[in-house]
């Protein structure tokens, strides 16, 4: 793997405050001489973001677990960048805003086992128009093709779902 400048941060975006006085927190990429912005959807104060940056700050419980997402989003971000094949801004977004960990899969199991399985963990979570639409989503894919392996599922394949779905 060749050595590619790649980085991630997170930083208050101090230009405007919500009804709570507290700033919206954004995710800057960087890769290949590229940068862009990400929001994380997330906010805080000027004071709790200076105390999670500091590196010796005593955090009371809400600051250490938004510290930790924080990181988590930081880490995931890089994560994102090394496995992507072609970083653009729209493939990042795509890959760090899914709820979908895509690097994590198993590359070898069927659609139908993946979706089945987040389907499920939708429905308990309560989340059952997501639920619903994911249900929907497979039932397309499978009468494009019934049997297709997640390593099956490139560039060309989506341009051929692409081209069935509009007949």
């Amino acid at each position: 793997m060749s050595k590619t400048q790649t980085s991630a941060n997170i930083w208050l975006d101090t230009r405007r405050a919500n009804k709570d006085n507290e700033y919206p927190l954004s995710l800057r990429a960087y890769c290949r001489g590229k940068q862009w912005a990400v929001s994380l959807r997330l906010s805080c104060t000027k004071e709790d973001y200076k105390k999670i940056t500091a590196k010796k700050a005593r955090l009371n419980q809400q600051q250490k677990e938004l510290k930790e997402l924080l990181l988590s989003k930081k880490q995931k971000a890089v994560d994102v960048i090394i496995n992507l094949k072609t970083v653009t801004k729209d493939t990042f977004n795509n890959a760090f805003l899914s709820e979908i960990d895509i690097f994590n899969v198993n590359k070898n199991a069927d659609i139908k086992t993946q979706f089945e399985a987040y389907i499920k963990d939708l429905y308990e979570d309560d989340r059952i128009r997501s639920g619903d639409k994911y249900t929907y989503a497979l039932k397309s894919f499978l009468s494009f093709r019934s049997n297709c392996d997640l390593s099956q599922v490139d560039d060309e394949y989506l341009r051929k779902y692409e081209i069935y779905m509009q007949k």
